[in-house]
């Protein structure tokens, strides 16, 4: 999901399960993968609100930042450090 945030140039639909709303933020689109009706809104949504869509691809590409190699290692290596100094100093 960060690499299409970051990457694509588009605004991003995600659906509201599993950790996408989590890894997404208000940074995307969110709908139900089991409203058919849902999709097909979120759909017309973004390819019609010009300022939504220019909204969420700069949210997305923020969004990515804290996603991105450099972050991830330096949350786990304080996650590490917080269980009981399992990473050498």
């Amino acid at each position: 999901m960060t690499e299409w945030f970051n990457l694509s140039g588009n605004a991003t639909r995600a659906t509201n399960r599993g950790a996408l709303p989590e890894t997404c933020g208000d940074a995307a689109y969110v709908v139900d993968p089991l409203d058919v009706e849902a999709i097909a809104e979120g759909l017309r949504v973004l390819a019609h609100d010009h300022a939504l869509r220019e909204d969420l691809i700069e949210r997305g590409r923020a969004r990515a930042q804290r996603y991105s190699v450099d972050a991830c290692g330096v949350a786990a290596w304080h996650a590490l450090r917080q269980v009981g100094d399992v990473v050498p100093a």
